[in-house]
């Protein structure tokens, strides 16, 4: 990835850059990142405050799911090198 290369808002939001990341959770990272922009692109094309919040929501939860399987790897990784 190139260091001056400007970030999308799902790369932002996984923070793609971290480099005391594992290969495994960069390549994971950047598969969410790429299902938080796909919902953020929609979510921009919405007038509807309901359908906004729906979109904000599946934003975060799909945090939620990064973090666990992060964790899942980073386990992974500690307990079975």
């Amino acid at each position: 990835m190139e260091i001056n290369k400007e970030l999308t808002y799902g790369q932002e939001l996984v923070e793609i850059n971290n480099i005391s990341d594992s290969a495994e959770v960069i390549e994971i990272k950047a598969k969410f990142a790429t299902i938080i922009d796909q919902l953020y692109t929609l979510k921009n094309y919405s007038t509807d405050t309901s359908l906004i919040s729906m979109f904000d929501i599946g934003i975060r939860e799909t945090l939620n799911a990064l973090n666990w399987a992060k964790k899942s790897i980073e386990w992974k990784l500690i307990k079975h090198p």
